[in-house]
């Protein structure tokens, strides 16, 4: 036998076989991948609801594994120090889990994952004044969660909102957010974070938008039949959406639609393409 020859034909089949896996690749790829006609038609099909999209439509979707997430461990004497300022009015009371420090206008709740800080004497009546001020905040917040980055600002049933999220390896975590809204009550400030451990488990197929944007008119259509909506933001990110508290969560593949007319946030399953609401 030929041991060149046999060499060089293994070579070659290899290299073929790699080119076919390629193909196939690059087939699948394709395949998951919206054209710009597709997109224009989901669109028009929303409209013809009564539902304006004013935000871009994701046209590709990979196949995303899941990501581990666990409870935070920072000092509570640091979040009091940063909403009061080692203010020595403070009071600390203890109500079922939560903990709660009070002023005479201002009171902080810790419960579990949630941070809950309210100012009823805080009034901001711009958006300007209310970013100025959530700026001010998270310069602090900062220190015990690096992550947070300003995301967007908007106005809905009479309060201005100010969110920030966090982000990692590049893949938005919805369930950590710090979001401060401005009303005729004074400002309110909800802070959440659970810190990644990773991504687990094999790598699973998401939906492409066009079937998440169907989901999502099929749903909020039940809840608003006859209103005129706009999607004003359209991300995919990850979401644990059933916890056990003190153990590591599971969070998968969301699509996450913001109204603009409306508070409530939509939540798509990148798995499933089934609605919900938060």
């Amino acid at each position: 036998m030929d041991w060149n020859k046999a060499k060089n034909y293994t070579i070659i089949l290899l290299l073929i076989l790699n080119a076919v896996l390629l193909g196939l690749n690059l087939a699948e790829d394709l395949s998951r991948r919206l054209s710009k006609t597709e997109v224009e038609n989901i669109i028009a099909v929303l409209e013809s609801n009564n539902i304006t999209v004013e935000t871009e439509v994701p046209q590709s979707a990979e196949s995303l594994p899941q990501l581990n997430l666990a409870a935070a461990n920072y000092s509570l004497f640091d979040l009091v120090n940063i909403f009061f300022k080692t203010d020595e009015r403070v009071k600390r009371t203890e109500e079922f889990n939560a903990t709660i420090f009070k002023t005479d206008d201002c009171e902080l709740r810790v419960d579990g994952d949630i941070v809950t800080y309210t100012d009823k004497g805080l009034v901001v009546l711009t958006a300007e004044k209310a970013e100025e001020t959530a700026r001010e905040y998270m310069e602090r917040l900062n220190e015990l969660f690096p992550e947070f980055s300003y995301e967007y600002t908007a106005e809905a049933e009479g309060e201005l909102r100010v969110k920030y999220d966090m982000r990692y390896k590049g893949n938005d975590c919805f369930n950590n957010f710090c979001e401060f809204k401005f009303g005729s009550g004074g400002m309110t400030v909800s802070l959440r974070y659970l810190k990644p451990l990773g991504f687990s488990g094999a790598k699973s197929e998401v939906y492409c938008a066009d079937v998440i944007l169907l989901s999502f008119m099929n749903g909020i259509r039940e809840i608003y039949p006859d209103e005129h909506l706009t999607v004003s933001k359209l991300e995919l990110g990850y979401l644990a959406k059933y916890e056990k508290e003190g153990e590591t969560s599971e969070a998968i593949p969301y699509y996450r639609i913001i109204l603009k007319e409306k508070s409530e946030v939509c939540y798509i399953n990148g798995y499933t393409a089934v609605f919900s609401t938060a």
